[in-house]
């Protein structure tokens, strides 16, 4: 069974791909390669799409992130912080060691 997460990951890089593809994989003159899945990154790899132009930096770095539930009594109460500390520094991390611009 595919996790949601791999499912978010499989599509966004599917909608990126088909974008450059209708574009030639030229966008305001700018040449792009495939976006590319599980892309490493200084020992570690990044979920999705990671960017390349023409092969040299990536551009665009996507992580994806599951979705954490603790049940309640009567809910299900999400406990996911775009903003906590680990996934500002996984951020980070990737912006530092890629090569982005």
């Amino acid at each position: 069974m595919t996790s949601r997460e791999a499912e978010v990951e499989s599509k966004l890089h599917h909608y990126i791909f088909s974008v450059l593809e209708k574009r030639g994989f030229t966008v305001e003159g700018v040449r792009f390669d495939e976006p590319k899945t599980q892309y490493p990154v200084n020992g570690r790899r990044a979920d999705v799409a990671v960017v390349l132009a023409e092969g040299k930096k990536p551009l665009l770095i996507i992580e994806t992130k599951r979705k954490y539930e603790e049940r309640g009594y009567y809910r299900a109460v999400s406990n996911i912080m775009p903003t906590s500390r680990v996934v500002i520094d996984q951020a980070l991390w990737y912006a530092l060691y890629s090569g982005a611009p």
